[in-house]
């Protein structure tokens, strides 16, 4: 019920079932919590999205999950504390992934904060040297910005390590038509 809650955006009936659950000693789990911490995050409450994040943490004992650590960079993206949430990104327990940086990318491009953009695009490329859409990502924030020789920089890069951006698809059917359309 709770996750029903959170998934329809009646975050306040989400967390009153979250305490009710508290006051009557029902076990919680690493998934409840990450409901919590999302209800949280799409209705604004970062100071309660703190409070259940300690509480997940020092009550409970349970160590972060990178789910829990996207609901919480995901809130803090939302409301502009974005050098707030890159501080919490460098001191997570867990090597921060592309879902972690990723969330925290599109603050940045929400905000139009693109030297912070720049940052964690360089984070992901050194974690992920051979993944090419973090290449392309860098060329997408540049090439706005009217940086061609970055953007030129960046693509040779992938041609010299032999990368290239994976094309995806997406395929419709009906009883009447079939349409495959490519993109990437």
């Amino acid at each position: 019920m709770i996750g029903g809650y959170g998934k329809q955006g009646t975050s306040s009936k989400c967390l009153e079932l979250f305490n009710d659950m508290v006051k009557e000693n029902v076990e919680t789990t690493d998934i409840i919590f990450t409901t919590v911490l999302s209800a949280c995050s799409h209705t604004g409450m970062i100071t309660e999205g703190w409070s259940y994040f300690d509480q997940m943490c020092r009550v409970y004992n349970f160590i972060p999950s990178t789910r829990h650590y996207v609901c919480m960079v995901d809130f803090l993206d939302r409301f502009g504390t974005l050098e707030e949430a890159w501080e919490f990104i460098e001191g997570m327990l867990v090597q921060p992934d592309c879902t972690i940086h990723g969330s925290f990318l599109h603050g940045c491009s929400i905000h139009e904060r693109f030297d912070l953009g720049d940052l964690v695009v360089r984070k992901m490329i050194e974690l992920y040297p051979d993944d090419a859409g973090h290449y392309m990502l860098m060329a997408n924030l540049d090439a706005p910005r009217g940086r061609w020789d970055r953007v030129s920089q960046y693509r040779a890069v992938m041609k010299r390590r032999g990368l290239r951006k994976e094309v995806g698809f997406a395929r419709i059917e009906s009883s009447k038509y079939q349409r495959v359309a490519l993109f990437g």
